[in-house]
């Protein structure tokens, strides 16, 4: 029978953990193994874990010294016995059925990898869903470079990343992961999964793009930080992925791709380094140029990354930060949007790379009677 390995990295987080272990437990499709990755955690993770494994023996606990979430991903995926191989992160949890949803298409298209469409932004039990709803779709050969990385990224109300880079929603044949998590630099604190997924799409023969969803990516406040990943890990991620589809020898048109997804991603990561480079207007915010009075509206990692980058900067002035939720952070700073109609300002910038997220706030914005001139998103 199909058996599934599921590889959990978890470092400090008691909190959710549990729920996390019984979610996967209790999934309807039950020939599974869990391995759960203690990477040296220094609350009560490790006690928990072992707690489970005594009652069930599907579960294998790795206890190692910590050593960030790459290598704790790879001693989880070098255990792994399964036929395929899919990710939980530690704080998150899943719905009944999502490991009978890669199983469902895994059985009928034996492929190297799988994509599940549809993770739910799980913010205090308030979730977003960020599926783009995509119908099933099989990719050969070419196909991949040719209609499915595109789908990586695109553009209509912002940017839209059809399929996402996210470890948590790939299912890799084992053989193929096991190969080639060792190319995943340990190093990479963040980006790990962008890397990851790269080198396992690029190596694969078949993939299928599975829709629905049930996977529950829990924000937690203080996993939202808006700390910048250090430029040289910024730039290690670039020059690693960027040589590798060389290697691969990969089409102009998907390292085209690539560059733009990179420098997309120094919005979430370190947008400092983008706007050191700027000249007269804000990178990736082409309409809002320098002297303007500015309202970021956003308050988790996006909107924190533009907001310390230029908080102390002489040519913009921010006038305050608003979110649709500003109750969920512990942030004073932070306001509802509603304040917005009392402020004075030259723009709104949208603090996002999420296209559903872009239109409705952009909607929110409509409500309290915001020009539309006056409404930068990422461009």
């Amino acid at each position: 029978m199909l058996k599934i390995s599921v590889v959990v990295p978890i470092y400090n987080v008691e909190k959710y953990v549990q729920k996390c272990i019984e979610s996967i437990q209790s999934q309807s499709y039950q020939e599974i193994e869990i391995i759960l990755v203690d990477d040296g955690s220094t609350d009560r993770c490790g006690c928990i874990c072992d707690g489970y494994a005594k009652n069930d023996k599907r579960i294998k606990v790795i206890h190692k010294t910590n050593g960030g979430l790459v290598s704790a991903r790879k001693a989880g995926i070098a255990m792994a016995e399964g036929d395929y191989v899919i990710a939980v992160d530690g704080d998150d949890w899943i719905e009944d059925d999502w490991i009978e949803g890669y199983v469902k298409y895994i059985k009928q298209y034996p492929c190297d990898m799988f994509y599940r469409d549809g993770v739910l932004r799980d913010t205090e039990g308030r979730c977003t869903d960020t599926a783009m709803h995509l119908d099933s779709e099989l990719f050969l050969g070419e196909e991949i470079e040719d209609k499915l990385i595109p789908k990586f990224l695109d553009f209509d109300c912002g940017p839209i990343k059809k399929v996402k880079l996210n470890s948590v929603s790939w299912a890799y044949k084992r053989t193929l992961i096991q190969t080639q998590i060792i190319n995943v630099d340990n190093r990479l604190k963040t980006g790990e999964d962008f890397a990851l997924v790269t080198y396992g799409v690029m190596n694969a023969k078949s993939i299928f793009v599975i829709p629905g969803g049930g996977y529950h990516y829990v924000q937690r406040e203080e996993s939202m930080s808006s700390t910048p990943l250090p430029e040289s890990l910024a730039r290690l991620l670039e020059e690693q992925v960027l040589s590798f589809l060389k290697l691969m020898n990969a089409k102009d048109k998907t390292i085209n791709i690539y560059k733009q997804m990179l420098k997309l991603n120094l919005i979430v990561l370190n947008y400092r380094l983008l706007f050191d480079s700027a000249s007269d207007a804000l990178p990736l915010f082409p309409k809002v140029k320098k002297g303007s009075r500015i309202v970021i509206y956003g308050g988790g990692r996006v909107g924190r990354n533009i907001y310390e980058a230029l908080k102390e900067s002489p040519e913009y002035t921010i006038v305050a930060m608003v979110d649709q939720n500003a109750d969920i952070y512990n942030n004073d700073n932070i306001q509802a949007v509603s304040a917005i109609t009392k402020m004075d300002f030259d723009y709104v910038i949208i603090a996002s790379i999420v296209s559903q997220n872009i239109k409705s706030m952009m909607e929110k914005l409509r409500m309290y009677s915001v020009d539309e001139q006056k409404i930068a998103i990422v461009e």
